[in-house]
């Protein structure tokens, strides 16, 4: 995969990259390194492995959890 203006990168770089737990779990344990692994893949151009995407937080986290518990408890409702 390339992109203008960055380096290239294999395909098995990065299922490396998507794939390996460890470096997934060096990265997620700390909210400075996640936020510099974040910053280095877009000044690459590379897209976000899963463990990489930032979560919903704060009222939009809220929210979603309140609209999903209410559909559980009431899947008819409209």
């Amino acid at each position: 995969m390339t992109n203008p203006g960055t380096l290239p990168i294999s395909s098995a770089g990065f299922d490396a990259l998507r794939n390996n737990t460890d470096l997934a779990d060096y990265f997620t344990r700390n909210g400075n390194r996640i936020a510099a692994c974040r910053a280095m893949l877009d000044l690459l151009g590379i897209p976000y492995p899963d463990w990489a995407r930032r979560d919903a937080s704060g009222r939009a986290a809220q929210h979603k959890a309140m609209v999903a518990a209410f559909r559980a408890d009431n899947p008819h409702a409209r």
